[in-house]
């Protein structure tokens, strides 16, 4: 089932032709995604949670309908 957007962002974000570093935070309640490979750089998109819980499990996907592939880089 899908849910509501808690933040979106309008603007490309992916390029069928190359790889694109992401980089994704969390902190105090809130939760911040970005176009980089550092950290808080090229920020796409900020929710701030009203009543915050710890994050223990992330979850990456492409959206409902496409195909995509994924990378990830161990020690970043």
């Amino acid at each position: 089932m899908q849910q509501q957007c808690k933040a979106t962002y309008d603007g490309p974000v992916v390029n069928s032709n190359t790889y694109i570093h992401f980089w994704v935070s969390w902190a105090n309640g809130v939760i911040s995604l970005g176009r980089s490979e550092t950290v808080n750089q090229t920020k796409l998109i900020e929710f701030t949670h009203t009543n915050p819980y710890p994050v223990n499990f992330l979850a990456v996907m492409t959206g409902f309908g496409t195909t995509g592939n994924w990378k990830f880089i161990n020690g970043k």
